[in-house]
């Protein structure tokens, strides 16, 4: 079951940075992530977000190819949406381009280090 955390959950924005490292990302400009974990309580999945702009999303790569990615983000849209923004943007690395083709949203812009 996806979880709410805040810059105050201390410990773990500290599992979510490692999990971000491990996959080349920071933890920059971002107020809300929704976690994963598994039944060990470890911390299998994150995605961030800052208002309505979805960032930071990483899966472990043990856990990768169990649709966590898009339960993480269709938790993620709701949130967003139940903030009353109309309009949800994405910055992501290309990799994940595939994911978010696939739920709906379409490129508006695009270089060799950053997605949507």
């Amino acid at each position: 079951m996806p979880k709410i955390v805040t810059e105050k959950d201390i410990n773990e924005i500290l599992s979510i940075q490692k999990l971000l490292f491990q996959n080349g990302l920071t933890n920059d400009l971002v107020h809300e992530y929704v976690i994963i974990k598994n039944l060990n309580d470890k911390l299998i999945g994150v995605v961030g977000r800052y208002y309505n702009n979805i960032r930071c999303l990483a899966v472990d790569p043990e856990y990768q190819g169990y649709n966590l990615s898009n339960a993480l983000i269709s938790y993620i849209i709701k949130r967003i949406y139940q903030d009353n923004f109309n309009e949800i943007f994405v910055f992501t690395k290309p990799v994940n381009f595939a994911i978010f083709k696939y739920l709906g949203f379409r490129m508006i812009y695009c270089n060799e280090e950053f997605g949507f």
